[in-house]
């Protein structure tokens, strides 16, 4: 949607919708164009009014004030093409200025994976795609336990590094040549949950 709402408690103890994001935009900066959506809207899981957020039209931007001042941080992404798909984007369960984006651009032909990490709530942006990365990127999760360890879905299936993204490889042990559109880990039991295009759920137990 061209809305990013929060609930807030009143009073009473229930709860009410109070918009930070609208369309035509209500906020200092330009967070959003008309005819744009935003994917993504995410809170930090470890700074409270730190939130991430990516349009349809390849803008990325960030709050660490619960959304009342906004900074668009995507013109560092190098080599991203402008207006790409920002599918999504996972703050770091580590670092409250870190986030991992990956931005897809194949509905214009470009096949290319394009997956960062982002730190200093986006002032340094590093490239996380290797040789090794089959497929345009879709997904991406940080371990909630181990900040080296990532998963990242393409494509073709789910890729894992074991030392931050410096070499990835394929992960084949039940999980088939499948484009994973979603990624997210249960920290209770650290189970690693795919969502795929066409062939359901998969868990992935410890």
């Amino acid at each position: 949607g061209r809305a990013v709402a929060r609930i807030v408690a009143r009073e009473s103890g229930w709860p009410i919708k109070e918009m930070i994001l609208t369309d035509p935009p209500r906020i200092v900066l330009d967070l959003m164009v008309p005819g744009t959506d935003l994917l993504n809207p995410t809170p930090s899981p470890v700074a409270a009014g730190t939130i991430w957020v990516g349009t349809d039209d390849g803008r990325v931007h960030v709050t660490r004030d619960g959304g009342q001042n906004w900074t668009r941080i995507d013109g560092r992404a190098k080599g991203v093409p402008p207006g790409t798909w920002v599918p999504m984007i996972t703050p770091s369960p580590h670092d409250a200025g870190s986030a991992f984006i990956v931005f897809d651009n194949h509905r214009r032909g470009d096949m290319k994976p394009y997956a960062f990490r982002v730190r200093n709530h986006g002032s340094d942006w590093e490239s996380l795609i290797t040789k090794d990365v089959q497929g345009y990127a879709l997904s991406i999760v940080q371990d909630h336990l181990d900040p080296d360890l990532l998963f990242l879905g393409t494509e073709f299936g789910l890729f894992f590094s074991s030392n931050g993204g410096a070499e990835w490889l394929k992960f084949t042990a039940g999980v088939p040549t499948v484009s994973v559109m979603d990624l997210a880990i249960q920290p209770r039991e650290n189970d690693l949950v795919l969502g795929t295009h066409g062939r359901s759920v998969y868990i992935l137990d410890d």
